[in-house]
């Protein structure tokens, strides 16, 4: 009979709810004693009840889901849709300048500026595709997140004539001849800004060398005697 009351529904709960909280306060120390390990030096980190730890807890496991959701739908984007988009309107700015048409080209450059597609191409260019993906300017930031890779899609968005450069980064490189060479780095901020220009300049320049390599000539009808920059 003492084994028989024991074993009555009520005990077996009793047990269940025991081993239950028993894990629950080892999970709450180990976290504490993790939340200790970051912040040494915070005397009322440590202090704080069980809901405030499951809290964080919780808070973080949430912020590391948000990461890989931010990385696949980064990975996810249509890229081949954002580069036929792009493309359409380069040719459309190329036939624009063909038939003289300037003020059409223009606004038409301006779209490419803003166009979603393109400021997403820039980023993956100087992020992923460039060779010198990994070179850090002045702010030190030599690669991005994707977080940030979607920030800076956004922070494109600003009109041309508002965008600040920040300083160029000078690296110095010995020459053979002893003599040093000044490389100089722009930040990634920077070097999509410019590679989104250059989307919108890009069919102009095309057009215009183009016409030279054919007539010999510039669009002035001068004779190319050296390297002219396309305007």
């Amino acid at each position: 009979t003492y084994w028989a009351s024991f074993s009555s529904p009520s005990y077996f709960l009793l047990f269940v709810n025991l081993f239950y909280w028993t894990g629950a306060l080892g999970m709450v120390e180990s976290l504490s004693r993790l939340d200790e390990e970051r912040n040494p030096f915070s005397s009322g980190r440590t202090q704080r009840n069980c809901y405030e730890v499951f809290r964080i807890y919780n808070l973080e496991q949430s912020m590391i889901r948000h990461r890989d959701n931010s990385s696949e739908s980064w990975k996810t984007l249509p890229w081949k849709k954002f580069r036929r988009n792009l493309f359409r309107l380069q040719k459309r700015v190329y036939k624009a300048i063909q038939v003289g048409d300037k003020r059409k080209a223009k606004s038409l450059q301006k779209l490419i500026l803003k166009s979603t597609a393109a400021r997403l191409l820039a980023v993956r260019q100087v992020t992923q595709l460039n060779v010198g993906k990994k070179t850090a300017g002045v702010d030190g930031k030599a690669s991005l997140s994707f977080e940030e890779r979607f920030a800076l899609s956004e922070q494109l968005k600003q009109p041309i004539n508002t965008w600040k450069h920040k300083p160029l980064r000078e690296i110095p490189i010995p020459k053979k001849d002893g003599k040093t060479r000044i490389l100089k780095v722009p930040t990634i901020a920077d070097r999509a800004w410019q590679c989104l220009v250059k989307y919108a300049m890009e069919p102009a320049c095309a057009l215009q060398l183009s016409q030279r390599e054919v007539t010999g000539l510039d669009p002035e009808g001068r004779r190319k005697t050296h390297r002219n920059s396309c305007s």
